[in-house]
């Protein structure tokens, strides 16, 4: 299991407002077959909340930095994309909002470690990168390229405190 542990403060509001959303996503896919994230409890501990999900892969932006931010295979970008569109499309249904989409909070569903691949672009993305982040990296391909997506979900009015 994965715990998500937020520290007593404002944003304790925040993460108990946001299990009540993430038991309303549970209650209506029990199965897993929306590609968000699925949470199993929360609890109390001493003054932290703590929220309880499955165990998921690395995120995506973990694999584009293992990669000397070289990108993904076409092909990956479009399962992934079709994943997360699936994820979005089941929130809009129950009205609830993803407030904060990014490669961070994209993970992937296996947690098999990724395969050494060749990177399809290689040549055109020595050429053209600036950055010299890796000269002799290999390129890791997921096994699997199945995504969920997690993080803070939104019913309504968004709130102002910043809470990460």
């Amino acid at each position: 299991m994965a715990i998500k542990v937020t520290h007593a403060g404002p944003c304790v509001a925040v993460a108990v407002e946001e299990l009540d959303l993430l038991k309303r996503i549970h209650e209506e896919d029990s199965k897993g077959a929306s590609r968000c994230a699925s949470m199993y409890e929360g609890f109390w501990h001493e003054e932290h909340f703590c929220i309880v999900f499955e165990v998921l892969g690395i995120s995506l932006r973990d694999l584009l930095h293992h990669n000397a931010l070289r990108g993904c295979w076409l092909q990956d970008v479009q399962a992934m994309s079709r994943d997360i569109i699936e994820a979005l499309r089941f929130l809009h249904a129950l009205t609830i909002t993803h407030a904060d989409i990014k490669p961070a909070n994209i993970l992937l569903e296996s947690r098999e470690a990724a395969h050494q691949d060749v990177f399809p672009r290689e040549g055109h993305w020595r050429k053209t990168s600036s950055s010299a982040l890796c000269d002799d990296c290999p390129y890791f391909r997921p096994v699997n390229n199945r995504v969920k997506t997690v993080s803070r979900v939104l019913n309504g009015e968004a709130t102002r405190t910043k809470c990460t």
